[in-house]
């Protein structure tokens, strides 16, 4: 941010230079993160049209009244969600 403002007032000074500078007199330099843009666009999801062309598993877990864990495992038809 303040080396962009050097730069548009025509210092030529290195980002690096302008960061030990604000260490050196305990500054607090701002720093921006930069959005991650991807370089290809991604390929949507392939989506299911009739029953059983896809089916997907998942552990889910619960307890009892009583305190007592346990675990199922549970498989699903993706497309009719049963």
């Amino acid at each position: 941010m303040l080396h962009a403002k050097l730069v548009r007032e025509g210092f030529k000074v290195n980002v690096k230079v302008v960061e030990r500078i604000y260490r050196e007199e305990r500054l607090w330099l701002r720093r921006t993160k930069r959005k991650k843009i991807p370089r290809e666009g991604r390929e949507g999801a392939w989506c299911p049209i009739a029953p059983n062309q896809r089916w997907s598993l998942d552990f889910t877990s619960d307890a009892l009244a009583n305190g007592r864990k346990f675990r199922t495992a549970n498989l699903k038809d993706d497309c009719t969600r049963e």
